[in-house]
Parts: C-alpha cells; sequence; structure tokens
C-alpha cells in the first residue's frame, strides 16, 4: 500500500476504535501499529540507517543505539562492525556506554587470540598523545586507519582515548594555532583632548538652546499683539453690524482682519515648530 492508502486505512480504523469491543481492539491496536511501522518505514529513515551502517567498527554506542530505535537488528548492527559470530553478539551489552566498550573489547580479545592461536602475531599497542593528535588531527585519520596502522581493534584505540582525554584535550590546546584577525587600529587620542572637545560642543549646544528659547518668547510676543489686534477688529466689526460706530467703511475692516488673521496663523505655526524642537 502507498502512503496514501495507509493513512486513509488509519482514518478508518481510528473510526472503528471508538465503537469497538475491548477484545477487538487489541486487534485494531496491532493494525494500527504495523501501519504506523510502515509510515515511518521512509526512504530518509532508510538512508540515515545505511549511513550509520556504514560506518563499520567506526560506530560508537550513539550510533548503536540509535539503530536500535530505528529498529536495526543486533545482528545486522554488529556484522557492520565485522563481528559475524553470533555467540560473540549476544555478549555485547548495549545498555550503557560502558558496559558496552567493555564488551565489546572482550569480544575482540577473543578475536584476536583466536588469531594467535593461529599463527598469527597481535601488535602490542603502544601510542603517545603528540603521535594520536598527529594521526587523527593533522593527517586526519579515522580511528579505523589509525587501529589498521597500529595493528589493533578500534575499540582499543576508543578505550585509549577514554583513558587521555583530558592529556589529549590539553594537548589540542597547546598545539592550536591561534587564528588571526584583521582588526584595523584606531589612533590613540589623549583623554585631555577628547574631553575639551566634547566640553566645547557642550558649551554650544547651550548658546543654541538659549537662542531658540529667546526666539520663541519674541515670537509669543508677537502673536500675542496679534491676537489682541484682532480681538479689537472683531469689536469694530460688531459695532458696524450693529450701527454703532460707522467711521469705518465693512471693507476696510474685513480687509484688516483677513490679513492680521493671516499673519497670525503664520506666526502660530512658527511657534509651535520652535516648540518641538526645543522639547
Amino acid at each position: 500500500m502507498d502512503r496514501k492508502s495507509l493513512l486513509g486505512r488509519l482514518f478508518e480504523l481510528e473510526d472503528q476504535y471508538t465503537v469497538s469491543s475491548p477484545k477487538r481492539k487489541k486487534e485494531l491496536d496491532k493494525e494500527i501499529r504495523e501501519i504506523g511501522s510502515q509510515l515511518e518505514d521512509n526512504p530518509r529513515k532508510q538512508q540515515k540507517i545505511k549511513a550509520l551502517l556504514a560506518k563499520g567498527s567506526d560506530m560508537t554506542f550513539s550510533d548503536v543505539r540509535l539503530l536500535k530505535e530505528m529498529e536495526v537488528t543486533k545482528k545486522t548492527i554488529f556484522n557492520a562492525m565485522g563481528i559475524k559470530s553470533s555467540s560473540r553478539i549476544s555478549t555485547i551489552d548495549i545498555s550503557s556506554a560502558d558496559k558496552f566498550y567493555k564488551s565489546l573489547e572482550n569480544v575482540n580479545q577473543k578475536k584476536a587470540f583466536k588469531k594467535k592461536s593461529e599463527g598469527k602475531v597481535v601488535a602490542k599497542f603502544n601510542m603517545t598523545v603528540n603521535e594520536f593528535i598527529k594521526l587523527k588531527h593533522e593527517k586526519g585519520m579515522s580511528v579505523a586507519a589509525i587501529a589498521k596502522k597500529k595493528g589493533v581493534s578500534d575499540v582499543t584505540v576508543y578505550k585509549w582515548v577514554k583513558e587521555h582525554k583530558k592529556e589529549i584535550e590539553k594537548a589540542s590546546k597547546d598545539t592550536a594555532v591561534p587564528e588571526k584577525k584583521n582588526i584595523p587600529v584606531l589612533p590613540e587620542v589623549p583623554k585631555d583632548v577628547e574631553y575639551k572637545k566634547l566640553q566645547e560642543e557642550h558649551e554650544k549646544l547651550k548658546v543654541e538652546y538659549a537662542d531658540s528659547k529667546k526666539d520663541l518668547e519674541t515670537w509669543k510676543n508677537q502673536v500675542a499683539q496679534k491676537n489682541a489686534i484682532i480681538k479689537e477688529l472683531q469689536l469694530k466689526l460688531e459695532k458696524i453690524e450693529d450701527h454703532l460706530d460707522p467711521s469705518e467703511s465693512i471693507q476696510t475692516l474685513m480687509g484688516r482682519y483677513q490679513k492680521e488673521k493671516s499673519a497670525h496663523a503664520y506666526l502660530f505655526k512658527y511657534v509651535s515648530l520652535i516648540q518641538e524642537d526645543l522639547v
């Protein structure tokens, strides 16, 4: 069944589950789990499994646990690591990292003893921290390649690395080449010169602020004067409309009124702008 059909069947089973008997629910549970497994078995998962198995004897405890979570059999995992015997695979403990490496080392020791009994010489592992750093970091060799070069098992190298972890970290830091950064060098400015410059700028700003306050007061006074003129003209217009003072014509007063009103509007706008600048 394709993915679309599996999802369709899954929806059907969910609808049935709510109205089924306890016995039927057990059967539905089993089928739902099987469909779930098929849905999870996607190409991306298979690629991940293939990549992990391709590490072979370089696989770590984390790799093995991840493969087990993806439902890869123990036999498949350790066959990829070069361990073919079922009896030896059964002795490998994957419950924790320490037990895993210890049991794996025992298996590899048995393999080494077998080679020796067959007349093959098993090399003694001997390596310094600096030699390991040179092979691993400078030459880029894998643990499997180092083990092959030294004639020992991968597990022996992993165990040696674990025992000398602190020494390796310290030696790696000591031999690391610091990264050079092109940071531009800025000319040093004497503190007294810099302070004097800031002080001058501060004084300049104080003068500008004081001038702005004076301008604002001047414009406010002019606005007040214009308001008084407009008020006077409004009173005269009211008197003319009531025929109390016909000394000036309506056209003349209206002209003066509009002129003063326009000037007042301009001044009011200017004062508002100055106030915004001073806030």
